[in-house]
Order: structure tokens, then C-alpha cells, then sequence
């Protein structure tokens, strides 16, 4: 019987060639998008799992009033381990590459890296970061000692034997004392050397008893008794009565973050790393079910379409004694036998595929072949689609009465409410994505077309080193020389993103003391470089500079921002003038600027004290020339001669801006390709259903023309049902797509209107794919010679 079900199912495959292709191509495509969009949720949902501790780690978090950001003072983990027994060891990492890239060199090997942390020597207690050479338990136990990875110890040592060697670390030598393989891709952070905290043991911020230099972040192991939610319980006990009088203390709330919720469910400030978010994989794995479902909606259309012509033969095998069960079964068998040679074609697919989805998600994704999660889901989804588009033709198919299709009786070919309701759906799933699209690109370019009160077009951004701030009024006097250089500055932080945050006191406002405002150090020169406009005052000068930086005089002049005067119910030139004290230091307010952006557009701008103290991290070069190549080539020429020791190593701060919404752009990225696959695929199915449905009224067309139909009516008559069914599909889809990019929308503190012609556009873009896609089969069917369709008659 089985063997029986194939011949037919061959047969079929080979009298319906046009029918069989689109059924498998398009089933192909939906299995290949969801393969791969299982892949990438199951990396996605994978992070941070490979720790056989991963279910008992947390990271404490830090909830202020003002903000709740990931980073806590160094004395939350040796209190903690102190206090309660359930916590069984912990650490606490101090990134230092996220304020400024270190130099790192081992002879003429010279580089600057960003993946570089400290950490207390419980680092490999806590992680399972597999040491290939050196001993966990001492690697990180003294000062000036340091764990590198595989990748470094090949780049510095050109081999993996690196242990007792040295590394020389912005001119501080560490011996390496231990050799890591690689963190994995799917970790939140990603580190490539790890420094013994101990080595920083006389440093300020590690004291005991210092809560506000939250500049560490902190892990826990707990055991399996209480867990989390026991322990802040104690904690929040323990800070009520022990520090009432401090009112920064008792202000702060420390929660405890799962490790596996941190890629996915994090929203708190100052990751180490830029996240996911839960949003995106569900969006994404709806996208796979929505063009997976759209491939069985074709298959589930033609089928049922193509159902009349095999009436008769649904009623010889019921007379020679075939029970509905076995043609059930039939039909099933042809369509598994379809969705077989879907699956293989997708594999195919898979790997086509595969580098522009690592390149559209960012991820290093592979198909893991032995892999036999891989082999089950994909044979759970062929089964899936095997149900799902077989369902319905094996069941009407099924239930023909034999005795009514052997008399000849013409067949109902399925019902036509359900084939449209169907084509519907594919038009409105279709017409949603692309509003999606259209509304995720336009946010996009209003971020990136922003006004955002600075200078970020031909900016360059260099380290400050403690050589160049030392050197800087020679360095910036000969980059003056360069014709095409407007401005040269320092500064602690570059514009796009300033997360420093001091407890002013400014004269006449009272202010409690949680208040934290953020703060940004500068040269003179600074406001000038990046065009930031004066509303009120002065701007800094050589004196501000000098006065502030003499180790006797804590005395120095201030900026500050609309939104600080805003803040305090002041006018600008009510600030300009007074006193404050901010950075360990105090003096006059001298000058108010207009707001400008700081942070990404998620967030309002805030309140910002501006100062000119060091110490600084960035050096910024404004330049006029579009010629950057030449730029480059004369600031290369500078840097080089005043510091050979340093590499010259540079960004532009319009790329650091638009790294602020890389998890958006991606966003665009995959909705706008994701739209073309379901149109190619709805299409696909159009194309088939249409020829169909020419057949159908052959002698219905070749009728209207002998009466005198012209061929452009016959298109039209043809097209108008079309038409309507993607009119249905947009209204269906607007109010849905409305709302979702609505929700999306308020993760921006600025963000754009959501105009009324994004929708028509959307619903346009389709009409036009859809009347374009049916035209060709509706232009053959008004040419066709009337006589050739009425000869039977």
C-alpha cells in the first residue's frame, strides 16, 4: 500500500509539475527560516548555561532612586560572604577597558585592547572558564598577575606556552600565570585578560566600607537553601538597622539577577556588554511560525483547488472498496512525501543562507549536523507541516461521494470562504511585516538625521592616555597646524554616552543626598570643538584649565546644561554665578549650554554638570575636510612623532553614535527581509492559485470576449478578486501593526508619528506585488482565442 502511495504521489508530482514546485518551494523556504530561527533562539536562550553554577549564580544590581544600573561598590560581596552562610563564594570584576583601551605590548608586539577586567582570584569558582594551562585555584591569588586566552597568548606569544612570561600593561608588567580557552560567543561578557584585583589592593574604591563607588560588578554562587529571594530579604533587613543614618545607604535597593536572565531580561544601565532583548526572539520565532504557516496555507490552497480533478479518482478507489481512513492516509503520504523533499532542499537552503543570517543577527551561528536536537526539531516541523497543510485537502478529498463524482457531477474544489480566508491571512501577515519594517527604518533614520546639539560628522576619537594629557598643549598646537582640524580636546567621555555621576551642592537648592547628577570633564576648547552652543555665560578658558588642575587649589569653574536649570525651577541666567561643589572640588557656575544628547534617544536628557578637571580618557579631533583619508594621514604623522609607543588607533563619533542602536538596526534588518520572504512565498501560492483559477473560467472568459469583452476588462475582472482579498488583509493587519510598533515606539523617549501613509504604503507595496504576480496569468487567459475555449462546447 505504502509503495502504492508513492507512485500516485510521483504521478502527481510529475502531471502537476507547476503546482509540485511552488508546494515545494515554498514549504522549503518555511522550513529553512524556521531551522534557522530556531538556531538562533536556542543560542539566544543558551547564554550564560554552559556554568555548571549557572543555576545558583546572581549578579547583584544596584537600584537607586535615580537609576538602577548593574555596577556596585567593592564592599557588597565581602559583607555579603561575611554575613550569610548561604552565599557560597563570589566576585567581583572592575572593567577597566570600558572607560579607555589599555597598551599592551610583549617586545615589538604592541596593540590596544578593551577586554581587559580585574578580578578577585574566586574568578574560576564562580565561571567555568576552562584554563588550559596554569592553576585556577592560584592563578589570580597575587599582584601582578594576569590570565590571558587562547587568542591572546597565540597574538603576544605566538603559541599557547605563555605561562611565567610577561606582559608589560599600560607600563605595568604582570607575569601570566594561566592560559584560558576563549569565552564562548553565547556569555554576556568577553573577556581576553584577567588581572589579579589584588594588584590594585591600595586602591580607594576597595575599601570596606565605601558605598558609593559603584564600579564593580558583583557575582554571587548561593546554595540551594533560600535561594535570591531569601537573601534580600536579610540584606534589606541588614541595611535598614545597620546604617539608618546613612541616607545614600538606606536609599538603595540591591537586587539579585539571575545569570541567565542577563542577555534577555536585563534593562538596568551599564552592562558590560550590549545585550538582547526577550522582544526580539519572540518577534523573531513569530516571524518563522507566521512564513512557515503562509508555506502551508499554499500548499493547503492548491491542493484543495486542484481537488476536482481528482474526484474520479477518489471515487474508482472508493468503489473497488479503498475506506476514507486509507485515502486520509494517501493524502497524508503525498503530502509527508512532499514535505521530504521540502526538508531536503531546505537543508540545502540552510547553508546557502546561512552566512546573511549570521550577518543580519550578529551571531556566530552554525548547523550542527550531529547535533540530534537539530534532527528531532526538524523532523518535529516536517511532521508539523506534513498535519498542518494535509489536513485539510485529505479530509475533504476524502468525504466525495463516489456515486455523484462517477455520474459525472461537478466537484466543489473545496470551500472558496476558506481558500480566501486563507490567501487573507497570507496578504495580512505580509502587510504587517512591512508596515513593521517601514516604521523600525524611518525611527532609524530620525535617530540618525537627529539634531543632537553637537558636532558628530568628521569627529575623530582617540585614547588619552596619561603621556598625551601630559603633552596635550603641544599635541594640540600642531594638530592646529593641520588646515582642515577645527578643534582639539580632552575629555573623560565622549558625548554619545556619559555615565559618570557625581552628588553635587549647589548654592540655594536643596537637594537630598542621593541626588546624582551625571558629569563630564573637558578641556577648554571642548564646547568649540563639537559646535555645543552657549545659551548663557562664558565657555572655559586656559585659566579655568590651569587653575583647576594645580594640586593645591580645588577651586574650578563650571558648565552646565538647560536641563540641569530645568531640573532646579530656574531660568539659565539664574545658575550662571552661583556656587557648587562637585568632583571633590567647588566654584562658580560661569556658563549655561544648550541641551544636547548624551545618552541614546531611549532615554530624556538629563541634567549634566560640565568641568574642567582631569584625569581624561578621550581625545577628540574635530575636522572640517570631507578629504578624511588626508586627515588621517597628518594626524597619523603628529601622533606618531610626540607618542612612538602608542598605537594609533582611532574611531569616529557618529560610529559610536549609531552603535547606541544596534539592536534596532538589526531589528529593521530582519523585518525587512523576513517581508520579502513571506511576499515570495504568499506570491508563490498566488501564482499557482491564480493559474488555477484561470483555468476555471476559461470558458467563462472566452464567452465574455466573443460578447465583446476587451482584454484589459478580462484582466480586470480577473484581478479585482485579488484586490479585494489584500484590501481585507490590510485591514486586518493595520490596527495589529498599529499597536505593535505603538508598544515598540515608547522604548524612546523621542521617536516619530506613526503617519497615516506607512500604512498605505505598506498596503500599496502589496497590491502592486500582488496585481503585478497574478497579471502575467490574467494577460495569457484576456489573449487566449475564444474558439480554442469553446471548442468542447
Amino acid at each position: 500500500m505504502i509503495k502504492n502511495y508513492i507512485k500516485i504521489a510521483l504521478r502527481n508530482l510529475r502531471k502537476y509539475k507547476g503546482y509540485s514546485l511552488i508546494n515545494i518551494l515554498g514549504l522549503a523556504v518555511g522550513i529553512a527560516v524556521c531551522m534557522l530561527i530556531f538556531r538562533y533562539v536556542s543560542y539566544e536562550l543558551s547564554y550564560d548555561q554552559y556554568h555548571s553554577k549557572s543555576d545558583r549564580i546572581y549578579r547583584v544590581t544596584m537600584d537607586h532612586p535615580q537609576a538602577h544600573i548593574a555596577l556596585t561598590p567593592s564592599m557588597i560581596l565581602p559583607t555579603l560572604e561575611n554575613l550569610y552562610p548561604e552565599v557560597e563564594t563570589g566576585v567581583r570584576i572592575y572593567d577597566v577597558g570600558r572607560f579607555q583601551p589599555l597598551v599592551i605590548r610583549n617586545d615589538n608586539k604592541v596593540f590596544e585592547e578593551r577586554k581587559f577586567a580585574y578580578a578577585d582570584s574566586t574568578l574560576f569558582r564562580v565561571f567555568d572558564f576552562e584554563l588550559l594551562s596554569g592553576n585556577s585555584n592560584t592563578a589570580l591569588a597575587k599582584p601582578n598577575t594576569i590570565v590571558i586566552s587562547r587568542e591572546m597568548a597565540l597574538k603576544y606569544f605566538d603559541n599557547h606556552n605563555a605561562i611565567g612570561k610577561s606582559l608589560e600593561v599600560n607600563n605595568r608588567v604582570f607575569e601570566v600565570t594561566g592560559v584560558m580557552e576563549n569565552i564562548p560567543g553565547n556569555s554576556h561578557f568577553r573577556y581576553d585578560f584577567f588581572a589579579s584585583l589584588i594588584t590594585r589592593s591600595g586602591w580607594s574604591e576597595l575599601s570596606d566600607d565605601t558605598w558609593r563607588s559603584a564600579n564593580f560588578y558583583t557575582y554571587l554562587v548561593l546554595d540551594n537553601q533560600g535561594g535570591a529571594s531569601g537573601l534580600k530579604q536579610k540584606v534589606d533587613a541588614f541595611i535598614t538597622e545597620n546604617f539608618p543614618e546613612n541616607e545614600f545607604a538606606a536609599s538603595l535597593d540591591l537586587l539579585f539577577q539571575p545569570l541567565t536572565d542577563i542577555h534577555l531580561y536585563s534593562d538596568v544601565e551599564g552592562e558590560i556588554a550590549p545585550q538582547s532583548d526577550i522582544r526580539y526572539v519572540l518577534a523573531a520565532t513569530a516571524i518563522a511560525i507566521i512564513i512557515l504557516i503562509i508555506a502551508c496555507i499554499n500548499y493547503m490552497n492548491l491542493a484543495t483547488a486542484r481537488s476536482a480533478r481528482r474526484s474520479r479518482e477518489v471515487g474508482i478507489r472508493k468503489v473497488l472498496g479503498s475506506e476514507k481512513r486509507q485515502l486520509i492516509g494517501q493524502f497524508y503520504g503525498e503530502s509527508a512525501f512532499l514535505t521530504m523533499l521540502a526538508i531536503a532542499l531546505s537543508l540545502l537552503m540552510m547553508e546557502l543562507f546561512l552566512p546573511w543570517f549570521n550577518s543580519l543577527t550578529g551571531q556566530s551561528i552554525y548547523i550542527d549536523y550531529a547535533s540530534y536536537e537539530f534532527w528531532l526539531v526538524l523532523a518535529a516541523t516536517g511532521l508539523l507541516v506534513t498535519l498542518v497543510a494535509g489536513s485539510y485537502p485529505a479530509l475533504m478529498l476524502s468525504s466525495f461521494n463516489p456515486s455523484e463524482v462517477l455520474k459525472g457531477k461537478k466537484i466543489s474544489s473545496g470551500s472558496s470562504k476558506l481558500r480566501k480566508f486563507l490567501v487573507v491571512f497570507q496578504f495580512a501577515a505580509s502587510i504587517f511585516m512591512i508596515i513593521c519594517t517601514l516604521v523600525i527604518y524611518r525611527q532609524i533614520d530620525f535617530i540618525q538625521e537627529k539634531e543632537l546639539g553637537y558636532k558628530q560628522d568628521n569627529v575623530l576619537v582617540l585614547t588619552a592616555y596619561s603621556d598625551v594629557e601630559n603633552r596635550f598643549n603641544t599635541l594640540q598646537n600642531e594638530l592646529m597646524q593641520v588646515s582642515e582640524i577645527k578643534g582639539v580636546a580632552m575629555s573623560s567621555e565622549t558625548p554619545t554616552s556619559i555615565r559618570a555621576g557625581y552628588g553635587p551642592d549647589i548654592e540655594g537648592v536643596e537637594e537630598g543626598p542621593n541626588f546624582i547628577i551625571n558629569a563630564l570633564r573637558v578641556t577648554p576648547g571642548f564646547t568649540d570643538a563639537l559646535n555645543i552652543e552657549l545659551v548663557e555665560g562664558r565657555a572655559f578658558t586656559e585659566g579655568d584649565f590651569t587653575r583647576a588642575n594645580l594640586q593645591e587649589d580645588r577651586e574650578y569653574a563650571m558648565l552646565v546644561n538647560e536641563a540641569t536649570a530645568r531640573h532646579f525651577g530656574m531660568d539659565p541666567e539664574e545658575l550662571v554665578g552661583k556656587r557648587a561643589s562637585i568632583g571633590g572640588g567647588s566654584g562658580n557656575i560661569v556658563g549655561v549650554v544648550r541641551d544636547f544628547h548624551f545618552s541614546s534617544l531611549h532615554r530624556p536628557i538629563e541634567p549634566l554638570f560640565i568641568f574642567p578637571r582631569g584625569s581624561f580618557n578621550k581625545l577628540l579631533i574635530s575636522f572640517r575636510s570631507a578629504d578624511v583619508r588626508n586627515v588621517l594621514e597628518d594626524t597619523e604623522a603628529v601622533w606618531s612623532n610626540l607618542f612612538p609607543q602608542y598605537p594609533f588607533t582611532y574611531e569616529f563619533l557618529d560610529q559610536e553614535y549609531n552603535a547606541l542602536y544596534q539592536q534596532e538596526t538589526r531589528a529593521g534588518y530582519i523585518f525587512n527581509s523576513f517581508a520579502i520572504l513571506a511576499i515570495f512565498v504568499a506570491c508563490l501560492g498566488l501564482v499557482g492559485l491564480a493559474s488555477y483559477l484561470v483555468e476555471e473560467r476559461n470558458r467563462e472568459i472566452g464567452i465574455r470576449k466573443v460578447l465583446g469583452a476587451t482584454s484589459a476588462q478580462v484582466m480586470a475582472l480577473l484581478s479585482k478578486d485579488f484586490v479585494i482579498l489584500v484590501l481585507a488583509g490590510f485591514l486586518i493587519s493595520v490596527p495589529l501593526a498599529w499597536y505593535a510598533m505603538g508598544e515598540w515606539l515608547q522604548n524612546f523617549a523621542y521617536r516619530i508619528d506613526i503617519g497615516w501613509y506607512v500604512f498605505l504604503m505598506a498596503g500599496g507595496i502589496t497590491l502592486l506585488i500582488a496585481v503585478a504576480t497574478v497579471s502575467y496569468q490574467a494577460l495569457r487567459a484576456a489573449t487566449l482565442d475564444p474558439v480554442d475555449s469553446l471548442r468542447s462546447e
